[in-house]
C-alpha cells in the first residue's frame, strides 16, 4: 500500500442515500413524534449505517433529516423509512431516495478501489 493511501475495503451490502426535506408544521409535528421515532430508530439501527437532522446553517433549526440505509434493494430501503413515525406524522414534504456506494472516507474505512 502506498503511503499515505487508505486500505482498500469492500460492502457486501446496498447502500441508499435518503433525504427528507421538512414541511409545514414540521417543528410541532416532530416534537410530537420524537418519542416514537427514537424507539423505531433503536429498533433498526443495524440497517442505519448513519442518520441525523439537518440544520439550516443560519440559526441551526432542524429543516430536514438524512439517512444512509442499508438493505437488499430499494424497497427495503423504502420501508425502512416509510415505517418511521416521522414519515407517519407527515414532517417531511419530500423524500428523496437514491442507491449510494461508500467509495472512500473514514466512516467506510478507506476505498472501494485499487
Amino acid at each position: 500500500m502506498e503511503a499515505g493511501r487508505p486500505p482498500l475495503i469492500g460492502w457486501p451490502v446496498r447502500h441508499f442515500a435518503v433525504f427528507c426535506t421538512d414541511g409545514p408544521e414540521a417543528a410541532e409535528r416532530r416534537a410530537a413524534a420524537i418519542e416514537a421515532h427514537k424507539r423505531y430508530m433503536e429498533s433498526v439501527w443495524r440497517q442505519v449505517a448513519v442518520a441525523g437532522p439537518l440544520h439550516d446553517p443560519s440559526d441551526g433549526r432542524v429543516v430536514g433529516s438524512l439517512y444512509l440505509v442499508c438493505a437488499v434493494d430499494e424497497a427495503e430501503a423504502r420501508r425502512v423509512i416509510e415505517s418511521d413515525p416521522f414519515f407517519a406524522a407527515g414532517i417531511w414534504q419530500d423524500v428523496g431516495l437514491s442507491a449510494f456506494t461508500p467509495a472512500l472516507g473514514t466512516w467506510p474505512g478507506g476505498r472501494i478501489w485499487d
